[in-house]
């Protein structure tokens, strides 16, 4: 079918005697950052918006949905390969982008008017505005055509709601980059935030991996979508970055116990920062997330040089379990939206990396960071939480 056939194309379609065609118009409503071949750049001048990746969203999110009432991993991958194909298998589910526009890219730390200009929200955004600073593209569209077997629909429908919803195009999209919003009367759009999500599979107990069912969520008020956005990172931002008050315009010293743990394990502080203000050599805030690097100013001699926690394991890497978006409603509405997987508990024990020095394992301490977090967002935005 050509191109400019897709806009008389029904968004359900009967195709090939038993296939069904979905053409979905997408906007993309947050900024893009990342999303081609090499990591952290997009290939606007060849595939703006790559197949092959929203293949792995639609996929990985088949697993937290419609796959969550697997025994095990063996049943889990064996239902995958069947719809979404493996090595020795082609897959049966056919994705195509089309009439893919991505804005040209803009340095994501840029010099304006003489001074350093950092787009926001900078929480999300800090690894392309690390060195090396990487382009980032503030608006975009496609067409998404979704071919497959009539049997796989409810599959592959589940698969796609959860993606719209929840996940987006290019890298950080659980920080809320390429957030999507669907065209009306697609099947896809979200009414508002009493939401109901159809077809999840149940586990029947503790998930072996991240699962839809069974997650916690908090919303915020509505607003507009750049806005929802920077309120639900901002959330985060406040919560895993609390300091103490300090002088003047200078903030205070950290809540949270990694920086004196670090100081006390490698034998090293600044000559203001040998008095401890937290007890314990524990690292919580692994549970949100690793690798965590912890970088102490060099305008301060005497603290320890970066320290890397990781896995205690072959991983070095722990996706985080906490999605942090707009939950959008149109292309002027959308509610902040602070939703935490129901993932395996994050593991006691991690391990700290320093150069030059020994690895260290460390314990993650007894605090439940991802209950905190919940708890701080039905306070900050004055509601409550639900569950899917």
């Amino acid at each position: 079918m050509a191109d400019d056939a897709v806009s008389t194309v029904p968004v359900f379609e009967a195709a090939r005697g038993d296939s069904v065609v979905q053409n979905i118009s997408c906007r993309i409503v947050t900024f893009v950052y990342g999303g081609g071949y090499e990591a952290g750049i997009s290939d606007t001048t060849v595939t703006p918006i790559r197949a092959s990746g929203i293949r792995g969203q639609l996929r990985w999110w088949w697993r937290c949905t419609r796959g969550a009432d697997a025994p095990d991993f063996r049943d889990l991958k064996r239902r995958e390969d069947r719809i979404w194909g493996a090595t020795d298998r082609r897959s049966r589910v056919t994705v195509e982008v089309i009439r893919a526009q991505l804005a040209g890219g803009i340095d994501a730390k840029r010099n304006q008017e003489g001074r350093q200009h950092y787009d926001e929200p900078r929480y999300a955004l800090f690894p392309a505005q690390s060195d090396p600073v990487r382009k980032i593209h503030k608006d975009g569209s496609f067409t998404l055509r979704v071919r497959y077997p009539e049997e796989l629909q409810e599959d592959v429908t589940v698969a796609l709601r959860a993606f719209f919803w929840f996940g987006g195009i290019g890298a950080r999209t659980r920080r809320g980059l390429g957030a999507l919003l669907c065209e009306s009367g697609s099947g896809f759009s979200v009414a508002g935030p009493n939401f109901q999500f159809g077809g999840l599979a149940h586990p029947a107990a503790q998930p072996e991996w991240a699962v839809l069912s069974g997650s916690r969520y908090v919303i915020g008020a509505k607003m507009s979508p750049i806005n929802a956005w920077l309120r639900a990172v901002e959330l985060m931002k406040n919560y895993r970055q609390a300091r103490r008050e300090g002088q003047g315009n200078r903030p205070g010293r950290s809540y949270w116990n990694e920086p004196d743990a670090i100081r006390h394990l490698r034998n090293a502080a600044s000559d203001n920062h040998t008095q401890r203000v937290t007890e314990g050599d524990i690292f919580p805030r692994g549970q949100l997330g690793l690798p965590i690097i912890f970088h102490f100013k060099s305008t301060r001699p005497g603290d320890p040089a970066d320290n890397t926690l990781e896995l205690d394991t072959d991983h070095d890497r722990m996706a985080s379990p906490v999605i942090l978006r707009p939950l959008v409603i149109s292309d002027r509405e959308a509610y902040p939206l602070c939703l935490v997987l129901n993932a395996p508990p994050s593991p006691r024990q991690f391990l700290l990396k320093q150069a030059n020095a020994p690895n260290l394992v460390v314990e993650a301490g007894g605090f439940d960071l991802l209950e905190g977090l919940l708890q701080t967002a039905e306070q900050v935005w004055k509601t409550k939480r639900r569950s899917l």
